[in-house]
């Protein structure tokens, strides 16, 4: 192991409050900068594709290997292929693979190995007791092929990662070469993507919690109010025996419908306060329908009901429903419709802006509420 430095005393540590100011990161950005430039201007896109055609054609499963940081990025690159769904892709820990978990790959099998030196013992060790499993091996080093790189002569195929530098005072550690690892990996992973023509739909099937799956998976019918949930009133109501109903189902509105449940208006609460100061006690006289937010309904000639020129589907994703009601925010409702009518439910949405937006959802032939 040779001889450790001495950890320094504290006497030696510099005094005062270390900074970082902008005029010191702003040669080191642009430092980065040509350093990425120097690798995409000299990456063989021969290699590039080669290593990309390799994982497609896979017969078997994808192992990504590395030690310290380019195992970091190993782990990472893994992780986002095995999401896409098109084959069983995983990290395999060099170490523990010497030590039983070689027991992972099967003849067929790919293993990719990151290396920035080409030269990681624990890597050397790996390839020849993974070349005897079977396994077809691909080396992605920053050193070129020949005697500095030992580990693209050990693997079938090694793919070039030009480094002319690491951001580093010392030149050492690697800031650049996982940069470049990353980028290029991430980058061949879209291709593949591109290459198999990945639908939203597949792709949301392996993405069902956070953002991403609530984006691609959960659609409006999912979050809605349904049924018993829903404040209906019919526009003869008065408004003082509906209070009731304004306030108990927590969607800050009633919605007014007709004898055959469809909806014609709304009254929120906002409405309330507002004729309440307007009528004084003369709001103990007045029906829901009389102070409502009527709409007018149009059959157009696709047979869609229309409602003020708004319209989408219970069937909409959250994502393009939500740009559906920030691109209507003029209007305190958006409202859903298909081919009829027919009620589904409520769905009540707060964006961006913190705008309140009530969504009345129809689907065809389909009456939830008349049941």
């Amino acid at each position: 192991m040779g001889s450790l430095p001495v950890n320094a005393s504290p006497e030696c540590a510099p005094q005062g409050r270390a900074t970082v100011s902008a005029s010191d990161l702003a040669p080191l950005f642009s430092a980065q900068r040509r350093h990425l430039d120097h690798f995409f201007d000299r990456l063989d896109m021969s290699q590039a594709a080669a290593f990309a055609q390799a994982l497609l054609d896979a017969p078997g499963a994808v192992f990504f290997t590395g030690v310290g940081k380019s195992g970091i990025v190993a782990r990472k690159i893994a992780q986002t292929l095995a999401s896409l769904g098109f084959a069983r892709a995983g990290f395999l820990a060099p170490v523990d693979a010497l030590h039983g978990d070689i027991g992972a790959l099967f003849p067929g099998d790919v293993l990719v190995l990151l290396s920035k030196s080409g030269a990681s013992d624990e890597l050397l060790a790996l390839a020849p007791c993974a070349r005897a499993k079977g396994a077809y091996l691909i080396s992605l080093t920053s050193a070129a092929s020949g005697a500095d790189c030992p580990l693209a002569a050990a693997c079938d195929l090694n793919v070039h990662l030009p480094l002319q530098g690491e951001v580093c005072p010392f030149g050492l550690a690697p800031v650049t070469s996982t940069a470049i690892q990353m980028v290029f990996g991430d980058t061949v992973v879209a291709a593949i993507m591109e290459a198999r023509r990945l639908s939203r739909d597949q792709y949301a099937c392996n993405h069902p919690a956070g953002k991403i799956g609530k984006t691609l998976i959960f659609k409006v019918k999912d979050v809605m109010k349904k049924q018993n949930e829903l404040p209906l009133c019919k526009e003869g109501d008065m408004i003082m025996d509906q209070l009731t109903e304004l306030t108990s189902k927590g969607c800050g509105c009633l919605l007014v419908v007709d004898e055959e449940h469809h909806l014609i208006g709304t009254f929120t609460d906002g409405d309330l306060r507002r004729t309440l100061k307007a009528s004084g006690p003369a709001i103990f006289n007045l029906t829901v329908g009389e102070m409502c937010n009527s709409f007018i309904l149009q059959e157009s000639k696709d047979n869609h009901c229309r409602c003020n020129g708004s319209r989408s589907h219970g069937e909409d994703g959250i994502t393009s429903f939500t740009c559906a009601v920030l691109a209507c925010r003029r209007r305190q409702q958006r409202h859903v419709w298909d081919h009829y009518t027919a009620r589904i439910g409520l769905c009540w949405i707060v964006d961006f802006c913190g705008i309140i937006t009530f969504c009345w959802i129809t689907n065809f032939c389909t009456s939830l509420l008349g049941s």
